[in-house]
């Protein structure tokens, strides 16, 4: 995929010729499964796309436990709220499968951004966008129980496996490779709680519990209750 692509794709909307001179000044980095591409308390020293794979935001809590924060998929961009001040990571990234970014070191990209205010309005633009979503997220964790959240998350889950995927919105029925511990990792609470939820869930045959999976029998009615 081409740098203009990613760029474009991540939600930067700039004329050809700033993006040019964005691409003319990045590189590509690849990871494997399980390498970090940077850890938290890093200085954020690049903008960074991702291009192919998927990586996650992971943190440590007081207890030492990982909090696994969200996956972040090909066209998502990490490190636009603080490309300019250069703040500290707030969290480790690391890879889940082999993945591949495009990176723009930030010297790079504050010098080239000072001779074009076009780049600085689009990423004025990223980072309203990013606000909005923690916003969103804050309000969720604030506000709604662990049921609530955790139908979130499945119905998150369940379209993101469908992404692609032909007549998607017609298919109710998803099967998610995924453990209890993940979804309480993704959403910050204990198994226990998580295995409660799910076995109301499971109890209104809106989910059924496999090995290491839980299958979404009723994606549809899912969507209605993250709605209500």
């Amino acid at each position: 995929m081409e740098g203009t692509t990613v760029l474009r794709a991540a939600g930067f909307e700039l004329p050809d010729a700033s993006l040019d001179a964005l691409v003319s000044v990045s590189h590509r980095r690849s990871l494997a499964k399980g390498d970090y591409l940077f850890h938290k308390g890093d200085p954020n020293d690049a903008l960074l796309f991702v291009v192919s794979g998927t990586v996650q935001a992971v943190s440590s809590s007081y207890e030492g436990r990982e909090l696994v924060f969200r996956d972040i998929r090909p066209n998502a961009v990490i490190g636009e709220l603080t490309i300019v001040d250069g703040a500290p990571r707030s969290a480790s990234i690391r890879a889940l499968i082999d993945s591949e970014l495009l990176v723009i070191p930030r010297d790079a990209f504050l010098r080239v951004a000072r001779s074009d205010a076009e780049i600085g309005l689009a990423l004025a633009r990223l980072c309203a966008h990013q606000a909005r979503r923690l916003s969103t997220w804050a309000e969720g964790v604030s506000f709604t129980d662990t049921g609530g959240r955790l139908i979130g998350l499945l119905v998150e889950l369940a379209d993101e496996s469908l992404d692609g995927v032909a007549d998607a919105t017609e298919i109710d029925k998803v099967k998610l490779k995924v453990t209890q511990q993940m979804l309480a990792d993704r959403l910050g609470v204990t198994r226990e709680s998580v295995n409660k939820a799910l076995r109301t869930l499971e109890d209104d045959r809106m989910v059924d519990l496999g090995r290491g999976s839980v299958t979404v029998l009723d994606l549809d009615e899912l969507r209605w209750r993250v709605v209500d």
